[in-house]
């Protein structure tokens, strides 16, 4: 079984919405003329395909980290490349209507521009270096079509599979996309001992997931929220030769979600052995077929009039 942290999580939410979409692969039905205004699960992707893209330009054009630039042509550069993906946008989904469209995008940029200045607040320690970036057992087709070709062309995973053992001893595969990972300047980078007379650096690396809803509750908050400590797992073991610090949750206005549900270097350890413990219940539980529907947690729920609980 491979499986992502997203429908583990979905699992955890309610096993028989589960089904309906990792089994039987069904969708919710779209009319178009019916949406009045951006969905929130639009407005996400949006604003993370904006960051991906503007980051992805600053690294090839050598203007990280932002803290080393002006905020004036970063600025203008975030609002063209927001506006370019506005316009693509509005032409390939459902908006709603005009004016509600228009305040939306309005709300987008002045997150984005919190964002950007927040990201210049933080220093020169950390530098993003890879966006999307993506793991698992080998790519599908589909996948490779939403990945750019940027990524594509340099990833900073290997393409080999990532095993996890369960408490019962069973080895799942893992596979996702890490929003963003940051690696340390030399000057920050950790001294690992001395080789030829020098001391050599490990690199330091943090994974930044961004959130434009509120934040989890607590580390695992029950089962539904599994991507921070699944990323960090694949990270560790697919780059072991990195230091990795830190995997946390950013706002997309770039505020610091600092919640119990942050992953360090220190709390790892114990971290692990609860995701491991969690991870053999959810698996054991598709693996019986156990797709019984949650009731308080329908809203919101892309299958209301298949399920009516």
């Amino acid at each position: 079984i491979v499986v992502s942290a997203s429908a583990l999580e979905t699992y955890a939410r309610c096993p028989f919405r589960y089904f309906l979409s990792a089994v039987l692969g069904l969708g919710p039905r779209q009319d178009p003329e019916k949406i009045l205004v951006l969905r929130p699960q639009d407005r996400g992707l949006l604003l993370h395909d904006i960051l991906h893209d503007f980051f992805s330009q600053l690294r090839t054009a050598g203007q990280l980290p932002v803290a080393d630039h002006a905020d004036r042509a970063l600025s203008q550069r975030l609002i063209q490349t927001a506006q370019r993906h506005f316009e693509h946008f509005a032409e390939t989904h459902p908006t709603g209507f005009a004016l509600l469209w228009e305040l939306e995008k309005e709300r987008m940029h002045e997150r984005l521009a919190l964002l950007l200045k927040r990201e210049g607040q933080r220093g020169a320690a950390f530098v993003p270096e890879a966006f999307e970036a993506h793991f698992g057992l080998g790519m599908s087709a589909g996948l490779a079509e939403e990945i750019s070709d940027q990524v594509l062309a340099s990833p900073f995973f290997p393409e080999i599979p990532v095993q996890f053992e369960l408490d019962d001893g069973e080895v799942i595969g893992l596979r996702g996309r890490i929003d963003r990972i940051d690696l340390s300047t030399p000057a920050e980078s950790a001294e690992s001992g001395e080789i030829g007379g020098q001391q050599k650096a490990r690199i330091k690396a943090r994974i930044i997931d961004y959130k434009t809803g509120k934040p989890p509750r607590g580390q695992f908050a029950k089962g539904l929220a599994l991507q921070l400590p699944l990323y960090l797992f694949a990270a560790q073991t697919l780059r072991p030769e990195l230091i990795w610090e830190s995997a946390r949750y950013v706002g997309v206005d770039g505020s610091d979600q600092n919640t119990p549900a942050e992953f360090t270097a220190e709390t790892w350890p114990e971290a692990l052995r609860t995701l491991r413990h969690i991870l053999t219940i959810l698996v054991t539980g598709v693996r019986s077929g156990c797709f019984f529907p949650q009731p308080d947690t329908c809203y919101p729920c892309p299958f209301p009039e298949i399920c009516g609980s």
